[in-house]
C-alpha cells in the first residue's frame, strides 16, 4: 500500500490477485435525514497477507458538523478502529492499520469521503466493517471474510458406551466384524470461517445422520486483535458395519468453500474380518416330474466358520416344519454338508432322489456362527416335461 497523506490527498493501490476484487466496487448506502452514507470496499473475501481498503463517502446536505467512527462487528463484539481519520490506539500500534479522508476545501463539509486501510490481513481482521454517525444513528457496514486454512483434521471413534477410544491415521486399516457399531467422531481444527465437512464411506454420505458442534477460538487480549479459528466436531450415535463396507474407505472431508484451498482429509480402509453366513446360489431351480437324484446346492461363505447348517421346509398338510441337518434322511430328502476350498466356505446339497410333484417347493438353507445366522430360500420349480417322464 502506498499513499500520500499531506493535506488529506488520497492516493492508494491495492495488489491484485485472483481473490481481488476491483477496487472499490462493493457498494452499500444508508440514508437518514439531511445524511446519506456509501461505503465501498476493495474485497470482500480475502487471504492471510492481502490488502484491504474501504470508503466511506458522506453527504452532509445542511453541512451539519459531524464525524464518522470506524467500527468492525463479530458474532461477541464490536471494536472501534478509528474516529475520522484518527486510529484506535491498539490498531495504530500494529502498523498495519491507517485512516485518512478528502481534503476539506473551504470549510465545506456537504461531500467528504474517508478512508481506512489495512495492509497484509491477518486472521483476527474479520468481521463487518463499516462507518456510523453515531449523532444520526446511520450506519453501514460490508462483511470482510479472511481465510485461515484448515489446520488439522482428525478421525477418531469409540464405543456406543463412550470406551475404547482410538485416534487412527490416514491411510490406517482397520478390521471391524460385521454388525461392529462405533461412534465416530470427525475433528475440524484451526480454520476461518467454519469448514464445511463430509463424513464417507465410500461413494455413501453419511453426515446427514451426524451432529455438528462447533466452537469460536480466539487467540490474543486484545479485542478485534484476536485471531479467530473454529474447532468443529462431527458425531454419530451409532455407525453399524455392513458386509458391503469391506474394502471401502471411511474419510473425512472439510473444505472452505470460495478460499481455493485444497480439501483437507483423513481416511480410513475398513476390513470386514468377520462376517455371518453368506449364501451364493440360485433362488429359482428348474426340475422335471420323476427326475432322479436332483442336487440343491447352495456355497456358504463366513468367517469364522459355519458352526451349524440345516434344511427346512414346511408340511403342505399341516405346515408343521421339517428340519434336515448335516447327514440326516427323511423319505426322498438327504442333507449333504460339503468341505469348500477353505476352512470359511462350505458346500450345502439338499439331495432328492427322485422328484414328484409334493417336492415342488421353497426351501430354506440356514447356516450359523459366532457373528450371526443367515436364511436364504431356494424354490423348486416344475420345468416342460417329456416323454420320458411318463
Amino acid at each position: 500500500m502506498r499513499r500520500n497523506v499531506t493535506g488529506y490527498v488520497f492516493n492508494a493501490r491495492i495488489k491484485h490477485n485472483r481473490y481481488n476484487e476491483r477496487v472499490l466496487a462493493s457498494v452499500v448506502a444508508g440514508v437518514h435525514g439531511q445524511f446519506s452514507i456509501s461505503v465501498e470496499v476493495s474485497r470482500t473475501h480475502a487471504h492471510i497477507g492481502d490488502d484491504f481498503l474501504a470508503s466511506c463517502r458522506v453527504i452532509n446536505e445542511q453541512r451539519k458538523p459531524f464525524f464518522i467512527v470506524w467500527e468492525r462487528k463479530t458474532d461477541t463484539h464490536t471494536v472501534q478502529l478509528a474516529s475520522s481519520e484518527h486510529l484506535n490506539s491498539d490498531f495504530k500500534s500494529t502498523g498495519r492499520y491507517w485512516a485518512n479522508r478528502t481534503r476539506i476545501v473551504g470549510g465545506d463539509i456537504g461531500d467528504i469521503t474517508f478512508y481506512m486501510g489495512i495492509t497484509a490481513l491477518e486472521g483476527a481482521d474479520s468481521g463487518e466493517i463499516g462507518c456510523k454517525i453515531e449523532q444520526e444513528n446511520i450506519e453501514v457496514f460490508k462483511e470482510l471474510t479472511v481465510f485461515v486454512p484448515i489446520k488439522a483434521v482428525q478421525l477418531t471413534s469409540q464405543y456406543s458406551n463412550g470406551t475404547h477410544a482410538v485416534a487412527y491415521v490416514d491411510g490406517q486399516v482397520v478390521a471391524f466384524n460385521e454388525g461392529d457399531s462405533r461412534r465416530v467422531f470427525c475433528h475440524v481444527n484451526g480454520s476461518y470461517p467454519t469448514p464445511e465437512i463430509a463424513v464417507m464411506i465410500g461413494d455413501k454420505i453419511l453426515t446427514g445422520n451426524f451432529n455438528q458442534k462447533l466452537r469460536l477460538v480466539k487467540k490474543g487480549s486484545v479485542k478485534g486483535l484476536q485471531d479467530l479459528t473454529y474447532e468443529v466436531t462431527l458425531s454419530n450415535d451409532e455407525l453399524v458395519f455392513d458386509y458391503a463396507y469391506n474394502n471401502e474407505m471411511l474419510k473425512c472431508v472439510a473444505t472452505l468453500p470460495g478460499s481455493g484451498f485444497p480439501p483437507k482429509t483423513i481416511g480410513i480402509d475398513v476390513e470386514i474380518a468377520g462376517y455371518k453366513p453368506k449364501f451364493e446360489c440360485e433362488d429359482t431351480v428348474i426340475s422335471r416330474i420323476h427326475e432322479d437324484s436332483l442336487n440343491i446346492t447352495c456355497v456358504v461363505h463366513a468367517d469364522p466358520p459355519v458352526s451349524k447348517a440345516n434344511f427346512y421346509w414346511s408340511r403342505f398338510s399341516s405346515g408343521d416344519a421339517i428340519t434336515l441337518a448335516k447327514g440326516e434322511e427323511n423319505g426322498h430328502y438327504a442333507a449333504f454338508i460339503v468341505p469348500g476350498r477353505s476352512v470359511e466356505e462350505i458346500h450345502m446339497v439338499l439331495r432328492i432322489d427322485r422328484v414328484f410333484t409334493q417336492h415342488f417347493r421353497k426351501y430354506f438353507f440356514h447356516a450359523e456362527n459366532s457373528i450371526g445366522n443367515s436364511t436364504f430360500a431356494v424354490s423348486l420349480k416344475q420345468g416342460e416335461s417329456t416323454s420320458d417322464d411318463t
